[in-house]
C-alpha cells in the first residue's frame, strides 16, 4: 500500500488514473492521501483502492519526486516504513509494523465475537442481552 502525505489538504491533487495506472502495472496494493483525488472514473474502473479526503479536479504536480521511505503523516496518523495498512469502504487503519500480529489476533477474535452476536441476534435473542448493555 502507498501511503502520501499530500499535505492534508483538497486545495492539491495528488492522485489520478494515470497514477493508478502506474500504481496497478508496479503491483501496489492500493493509495492513501490526505490530499485530494481526480479520474475517480477511471480509478473505479481499474478496481484499484485509493482512500482519499475528497476530490478536487486540479492537475497534478508531475516534475517533483517526492521522498519515498520515509515517515508521513496522514490523517494525524504517523505511518513508517513497514507499517500494516488495512483499508475498506469504513476507513483506514494503521497498525504498527511491531504490533502486527497482535491485533491480527485481536481483529480475530473480535470477528469471532460479532459473527456470535449476529447469529444469536437471528435466533431470536434482543440486542440488548447479547451485547450485554
Amino acid at each position: 500500500m502507498l501511503v502520501i502525505d499530500g499535505g492534508g489538504t483538497l486545495r492539491v491533487t495528488i492522485w489520478g488514473g494515470t497514477s493508478t495506472a502506474a500504481a496497478k502495472q508496479k503491483g501496489l496494493a492500493g493509495c492513501v492521501t490526505n490530499a485530494g483525488v481526480r479520474d475517480l472514473d477511471e480509478i473505479v474502473q481499474t478496481r484499484f483502492p485509493v482512500f482519499a479526503p475528497g476530490v478536487m479536479v486540479r492537475g497534478t504536480v508531475k516534475n517533483h519526486r517526492g521522498w519515498t521511505g520515509i515517515p508521513v503523516c496522514v490523517g494525524d496518523v504517523a505511518v513508517a516504513l513497514g507499517d500494516f495498512i488495512v483499508a475498506d469502504s469504513d476507513g483506514v487503519v494503521v497498525v504498527p509494523a511491531g504490533r502486527v500480529e497482535e491485533v491480527a489476533a485481536a481483529a480475530v477474535e473480535q470477528q469471532r465475537k460479532e459473527e456470535e452476536w449476529d447469529r444469536r441476534i437471528r435466533n431470536g435473542e434482543s440486542g440488548k442481552t447479547v451485547m450485554g448493555l
